[in-house]
């Protein structure tokens, strides 16, 4: 593969990337990074994100000297002669290299994107992410912190039930005398655009995913992720679903939800409850719950006993670019 860039680390080996198209070589790097590799960081999952995005995946390599030692997922969808890099509807998009690189792995990246013509690139960290801020800004990125919940999964299921919100142990139980079953079901994917188009026609927002979307139950069936995707039945009726991804020892949920007009159902508790007892006996020592929106997700997340975490996210716009932005959106531009 052809060498992209080339630059010094402040004390160090020439940090370079690479493109490859070879996902253990990938896999390899993520390790060897140092850092949390989430399942959004696997080359199977970016992949398919790519598809679901209408984005194009570049899967490069970080390199320091001659050993490769972390990597830059890179998904740009163009905007004429423009392109947005890395603008995805789901975190932790960004370089995964060791702490003392991150700073140098920019400067590469701010090039990259010059050359590439990026009028917006947005990178983000996994949680735990050790770094500085001064590094990042000192490199022309924007820097603001978003939030997740991670429950601690390695406790047993009796901690994990005990560590629910008293009100969160009550819905769980409520939905159950219900009636409502979690169950898995080749009618899954169907369930999954009902209840994403009716989340976002409430917010007339956009989901973000154009492309491929949503998946087929199978698409995630081989490789290095294992998924349990579920489905809540009450009384007859599929009224929501989640799905779930765990990459090693660390489990996400990716997306999911339930029909407004089922949830007092409580079918969204007892789903997620299902999910973090999946997590556990799957080997999963963390949950992340992925994402607090707003406060009515954040008053949800919280009562299932996980901890609030912040991750660092970057922005850098090609000088003018927010300009065009502001003006365009005045207009009714996309």
């Amino acid at each position: 593969m052809t060498r992209v860039r080339s630059v010094p680390a402040t004390s160090g080996p020439l940090i370079s990337l690479i493109p490859t198209d070879d996902p253990g070589r990938w896999a390899d790097a993520c390790r060897r990074s140092g850092q949390t590799v989430t399942p959004f960081h696997t080359y199977e999952w970016l992949s398919q994100a790519a598809r679901m995005t209408a984005t194009e995946f570049t899967p490069i390599i970080v390199r320091a000297g001659d050993e490769d030692v972390g990597v830059v997922p890179w998904l740009s969808r163009r905007r004429g002669p423009l392109a947005v890099v890395n603008w995805l509807p789901f975190p932790y998009v960004g370089p995964l290299v060791p702490q003392s690189l991150i700073g140098s792995c920019l400067t590469v990246l701010r090039g990259h994107a010059l050359r590439k013509r990026a009028a917006v690139t947005q990178l983000s960290f996994p949680p735990r992410t050790e770094f500085s801020a001064e590094d990042i800004t000192a490199r022309g990125f924007e820097l603001h912190f978003d939030e997740t919940y991670i429950i601690d999964t390695s406790q047993d299921e009796e901690e994990l039930w005990a560590g629910l919100h008293k009100k969160c142990r009550r819905n769980t139980r409520r939905a159950e005398s219900l009636g409502v079953t979690i169950h898995q079901s080749g009618q899954a994917a169907k369930v999954l655009a009902r209840v994403v188009d009716a989340a976002f026609a409430r917010t007339r927002g956009k989901s973000g995913y154009v492309g491929d979307f949503p998946p087929m139950s199978s698409t995630f069936t081989d490789g290095a992720l294992a998924v349990h995707w579920t489905v809540a039945t009450y009384q007859g009726i599929d009224v929501g679903t989640l799905v779930t991804l765990l990459h090693h020892d660390y489990a996400t949920c990716w997306m999911g939800g339930v029909l407004p007009e089922y949830r007092s159902s409580q079918a969204n508790m007892l789903l997620h409850w299902d999910a973090i007892r999946w997590a556990r006996r799957s080997g999963a020592s963390s949950l992340d719950l992925v994402g607090v929106p707003n406060e009515r997700i954040r008053n949800i997340k919280r009562q299932y006993g996980g901890s609030l975490y912040t991750y660092p996210v970057l922005q850098r716009m090609a000088p003018g670019w927010r300009q065009v932005r502001t003006v365009a959106g005045k207009l009714g531009i996309q």
